[in-house]
């Protein structure tokens, strides 16, 4: 569920961003980075800052956690706040083609 939340926004930023763009000069036919390049950086901020405070989301039709997997995944179906031990997180960007891109972030001064 929260996949669909940050799809949201990063949708809706890059409906503003098209906008923008179509004010301007800018020479962007396809809307490329307005459509791609906005999204896709909405997507890592909101990973940063799930990373800074710990949140850690659930995957959906998880009914229940192997236990060998630890604590985090102990709340599989639920937003969980306060995960001191995710120490990364990753950004999936894919586009047509194979233009595809992964962005992994880690917490600092371990």
């Amino acid at each position: 569920m929260s996949a669909i939340a940050i799809g949201c926004i990063g949708s809706v930023c890059a409906y503003a961003a098209i906008q923008l763009r179509a004010r301007t000069s800018v020479d962007d036919a396809l809307d490329v980075f307005a459509c791609h390049g906005v999204s896709g950086i909405v997507g890592a901020l909101v990973t940063v800052l799930a990373l800074r405070d710990g949140l850690c989301a659930g995957t959906a039709q998880t009914a229940a956690a192997d236990p060998a997997l630890g604590p985090v995944f102990v709340h599989q179906l639920h937003l969980v706040s306060n995960i001191n031990d995710v120490q990364l997180a990753a950004s999936h960007s894919f586009g047509f083609g194979g233009n595809n891109c992964v962005l992994v972030f880690g917490r600092g001064g371990a």
